[in-house]
């Protein structure tokens, strides 16, 4: 199957967040959006087929996952991760941050601890607070635009018996891709704080050259014991619209109080179950494709930046199609930053401050799109920071 991803879609008036929503949220259809994360690219044309199919039957009453869907998924796991994971293992969700929210629901009390890595996914925090609990942020280290762990710090943090850590792995949004030994490290000294381990891995598809994702659960069987895995196949098929994910919680103790945390609640719908299982399937050829794109797009934007704008410093990514972008040496006030990336700039970005401790300064860049969006969110900036 070909794809050209230098096709352009009009998303316009489709109801898009990214597109439609630009007036809600900065004031102004006119940016070019490279905010929320979703791809402007078509989904793959397996998913596509599979759910016309089912929708040429005229009901579309409640349902469940297929043994095939589970099949898909367990197949994905061995396949990718070498994972042999089990069917009663998985639990299906609304999302990723709907799963996030049930592994603290079943996890705390009111005014218990969880530790976050900020700067880091914004919603994390939100679920936190949704729980009434207290936050402890674990900020990454920023060395020249390498982001690592800080173990010190998290060793002080765990001191304190936080019930959960939220892991995000890639990272969203300073794009890091966790080595084995990395996660190691952080996973065995939760494991001996008993700290649970929630997983957000739903970049887990978007990795680039040599890097390589490891899921936290398979490195060992006290890690695997410990953690509730969290995916999904919205970020690399692009079909967020669906709201389906899934954990994978091995531990039956873990496992059964997140199910009665989830007691009343739906998880997945008809099409998102569908659109799962012909992506994991069918779709290895798609992502390859993507990945490689998006991969040449981020080449083509640091290149740019580095040569042309000297003033932004780009963390270049691991994974992830974000990349987070230092723009404090722009030679304006920090409250001024927003309203000229809006009004002169013509960007709708994602400001750092939102992801937390270390992101003030910040701006996420989405290069999930045509390579013609980059080279004009590029023009677009450069013309703006020299006329300032």
């Amino acid at each position: 199957m070909k794809y050209n991803f230098d096709k352009i879609i009009d998303r316009r008036f489709t109801e898009s967040t990214k597109w439609d929503g630009m007036t809600d949220y900065f004031g102004s259809n006119k940016p070019l959006p490279m905010w929320i994360a979703d791809m402007d690219f078509m989904t793959p044309k397996p998913i596509i087929k599979a759910v016309k199919r089912r929708l040429k039957h005229p009901i579309y009453g409640y349902s469940f996952p297929g043994e095939s869907c589970y099949d898909a998924i367990i197949k994905k796991m061995a396949r990718d991760f070498s994972w042999k994971i089990k069917k009663e293992w998985i639990v299906f969700t609304n999302g990723v941050v709907d799963g996030l929210d049930t592994g603290i629901k079943s996890l705390t009390e009111p005014g218990d601890s969880v530790v976050i890595q900020p700067p880091v996914y914004f919603p994390f925090t939100s679920v936190i607070k949704n729980n009434k609990c207290e936050i402890l942020n674990n900020v990454l280290l920023n060395q020249n635009g390498q982001y690592t762990m800080n173990y010190d710090d998290l060793r002080s943090k765990l001191s304190k018996k936080p019930k959960a850590i939220i892991l995000c792995s890639p990272h969203n949004p300073v794009g890091r891709v966790w080595r084995e030994e990395e996660l190691k490290e952080l996973g065995e000294m939760c494991f001996a704080n008993n700290c649970v381990m929630i997983a957000d891995e739903i970049h887990n598809d978007i990795v680039f050259k040599s890097n390589q994702h490891t899921v936290l659960a398979s490195i060992n069987t006290r890690l695997e014991q410990s953690t509730i895995s969290l995916f999904s196949s919205s970020k690399i098929f692009n079909t967020p619209a669906f709201h389906t994910a899934f954990a994978v919680i091995p531990n039956p103790e873990l496992r059964e109080k997140y199910l009665q945390a989830r007691m009343g609640q739906n998880g997945g719908n008809l099409f998102g179950y569908i659109a799962l299982e012909a992506g994991y399937n069918c779709g290895d050829k798609y992502k390859r494709k993507v990945v490689k794109y998006i991969e040449a797009n981020i080449e083509y934007f640091v290149k740019y930046i580095n040569k042309n704008i000297p003033q932004l410093q780009v963390v270049k990514p691991e994974g992830t199609y974000l990349v987070w972008v230092d723009m404090k040496d722009l030679n304006i006030l920090p409250e001024q930053r927003n309203k000229f990336l809006i009004q002169n700039c013509r960007l709708a970005l994602d400001e750092g401050g939102i992801f937390g401790e270390g992101g003030e300064g910040f701006y996420r860049f989405n290069l999930a799109c045509p390579r013609v969006y980059v080279e004009e969110a590029l023009l677009r900036l450069e013309e703006a920071i020299k006329n300032l």
